[in-house]
C-alpha cells in the first residue's frame, strides 16, 4: 500500500501500488493529484536478520499499532483515513477543541448575547472597567485582543462547513477563542454561584473557578511565550473536519439545552453557556462516535 497526504486538504489517502504514478481525484475535497511512487530503498550489503516467533494463536492484530482507523474506498482503492489515538484525546488540563465544539461555543455565544440583556449588560460593564482612566495603551490593547477574538470566532464557524486545512495563524486565534470564551464564562460562572449558593453547594462553583483559572494560566503562559519567539502548541485544535450531519444534530441540540437553561429555569446566562458547553461536549463525542464506527 502507498499512504500519501493530499496537497489541497492535507488528508491522508493510502492506495494500492499498482496505481503509482496514475492521475486521480483525492476523495474527500476532489482536487487532482498524482499518486506518487515508492522509493526503492538499497539494501545494504551486510545485515543482520532478526527473526521474530510468535505463537501460531496469537492474533495478528497484535502486530500492529493501536490506532482505530477508519476509511472511506472510492472505485480506484484510495482510502481516507482519519485516525484518533490517545494523544488527542482531552484529559486534564489538556482540552481538546473540535470544529464542531468550537462552532457551538460560536453560535451559543451569539445566541445568548440576542437573547439576554444580562449578558450584554455585563459585557458593556467589562468594557467600561478596562477602559476606566486607562492610557492610550488600554486602547490599544482592546482593540487588539477584540480583533484576535473576533478572528477566532469567524474561523470557529467558517471551519465548521469547510475541508480547508487549518493554518498555524488560524488554530492560534481559534485557541485563544475557545480558551478565553471557555475560561471567563466559567470563572464569572463560578463567581456568580459562590454568591448565590451556602453550605456544601459551594464545592461545585469553587472547582469552576479553581479549573478555569489554573486553565487560564496555563494559556496565558503559552500566548505570553510567543514574545520570546517560542512556537505556541496548537495541538489543542483538532486537524479532523467535522461533517455536516454532526453540526446540524449538534446545534439542534445545543438550541433546545439553551432554551431550558434560558427561558424555562431562567438560569443566569454564563451558567447556561457552560452546561451548553458541558453537555455538548460529551454529545459531540457520542455523535462523532457513531458516524465513524
Amino acid at each position: 500500500m502507498i499512504s500519501f497526504l493530499c496537497k489541497n486538504c492535507g488528508q491522508k489517502i493510502k492506495t494500492y501500488e499498482k496505481f503509482a504514478g496514475e492521475r486521480t481525484k483525492c476523495p474527500k475535497c476532489k482536487h487532482s493529484l498524482v499518486v506518487p511512487r515508492l522509493k526503492k530503498v538499497r539494501k545494504p550489503t551486510t545485515t543482520k536478520l532478526l527473526s521474530i516467533k510468535r505463537n501460531p494463536n496469537q492474533s495478528s492484530h497484535t502486530l500492529t499499532s493501536k490506532i482505530d482507523t477508519h476509511t472511506t474506498k472510492d472505485p480506484m482503492g484510495l482510502k481516507i483515513c482519519e485516525e484518533t489515538t490517545d494523544k488527542k484525546q482531552g484529559s486534564f488540563l489538556k482540552p481538546h477543541y473540535t470544529e464542531t465544539t468550537l462552532f457551538i461555543m460560536s453560535t451559543m455565544l451569539i445566541s445568548l448575547f440576542v437573547v439576554s440583556k444580562t449578558m450584554r449588560k455585563d459585557l458593556n460593564a467589562l468594557i467600561s472597567w478596562w477602559l476606566d482612566d486607562r492610557d492610550f495603551r488600554s486602547y490599544i490593547s482592546l482593540i487588539g485582543l477584540s480583533v484576535f477574538l473576533l478572528l477566532g470566532f469567524y474561523k470557529s464557524i467558517y471551519h465548521a462547513f469547510s475541508i480547508k486545512q487549518k493554518q498555524y495563524v488560524e488554530k492560534a486565534t481559534m485557541l485563544f477563542f475557545a480558551v478565553s470564551v471557555s475560561t471567563g464564562t466559567g470563572l464569572y460562572a463560578g463567581y456568580y454561584m459562590i454568591k448565590n449558593t451556602e453550605g456544601w453547594l459551594l464545592l461545585f462553583p469553587l472547582w469552576n473557578v479553581i479549573y478555569s483559572g489554573l486553565l487560564l494560566i496555563k494559556f496565558w503562559l503559552m500566548f505570553r511565550g510567543l514574545k520570546y519567539g517560542r512556537n505556541l502548541d496548537v495541538s489543542y485544535i483538532s486537524d479532523r473536519n467535522a461533517t455536516l450531519a454532526e453540526v446540524i444534530l449538534a446545534s439542534a441540540s445545543g438550541i433546545i439545552i439553551l432554551t431550558i437553561c434560558q427561558f424555562v429555569f431562567k438560569l443566569h446566562w454564563a451558567i447556561t453557556f457552560s452546561i451548553c458547553i458541558s453537555y455538548m461536549t460529551s454529545f459531540e463525542k457520542a455523535v462523532r462516535s457513531v458516524f465513524l464506527d
